[in-house]
């Protein structure tokens, strides 16, 4: 016999680390709390799948084998509520589904980090956020465009090579270009200018311009 019980989390640090919880269950208006319990999740394999565990305090509802409530499993949680769903703060109008196109798909984790696919017609994106939203990777299906924006530093790391491959390229910055190797050379199947509004210096050991 299967029996269907809500509750809170009272506890998510397995001992045995093998991704169980405890619950907290109302039992003929007792409070008592369950054995280890695994959670349901997307899909689950051996050290593969889906790692997710709800939160001392979320709201869950649990299947248990028998009335001894120590065998069973948490079948997923429910939104409070007092607290409800949370919101991308990307796009307002397909949050909560107030525009009725239910266009959003998103998980966000408790500091705010977001992955967001957002389905609205014309203008379908999937975005990577950090919690502030000043950091991002934006995959935009209107134009076709990844973005990469942040205020702070991007750093590229390659022990071997990067290769970058376009139609065109273009750089523009406020401030330095610095450039340190070993070789350096520069090829143009067309025209080549250089320009600057100062001096321009070439030095080596020996320099050869035809």
């Amino acid at each position: 016999m299967n029996i269907i019980q809500h509750g809170f989390v009272t506890d998510n640090q397995d001992p045995d680390r093998k991704g169980r919880i405890k619950m907290e269950l109302y039992l003929s208006d007792v409070e008592t709390e369950s054995g280890w319990i695994p959670v349901l999740q997307g899909f689950s394999g051996d050290d593969t799948g889906v790692y997710c565990l709800p939160e001392v305090g979320d709201s869950v509802v649990a299947a248990f084998m028998d009335n001894s409530y120590s065998s069973g499993f948490v079948l997923g949680g429910i939104t409070p509520l007092d607290k409800g769903v949370p919101a991308s703060e990307e796009n307002t109008d397909a949050d909560f589904n107030d525009d009725g196109n239910n266009a959003l798909r998103m998980i966000k984790s408790k500091s705010g980090q977001r992955i967001i696919l957002d389905d609205t017609d014309g203008a379908e994106k999937i975005q990577i956020l950090n919690p502030d939203g000043k950091t991002r990777i934006e995959l935009n299906g209107e134009d076709e465009s990844i973005n990469f924006l942040t205020d702070k530093d991007i750093t590229i790391n390659a022990e071997t090579k990067v290769s970058i491959t376009a139609e065109e390229m273009e750089i523009k910055l406020d401030k330095d270009l610095t450039i340190e190797c070993d070789n350096l050379g520069l090829k143009a199947g067309g025209s080549g200018e250089v320009k600057a509004s100062n001096s321009v210096t070439i030095e080596g050991q020996s320099v050869g311009i035809n």
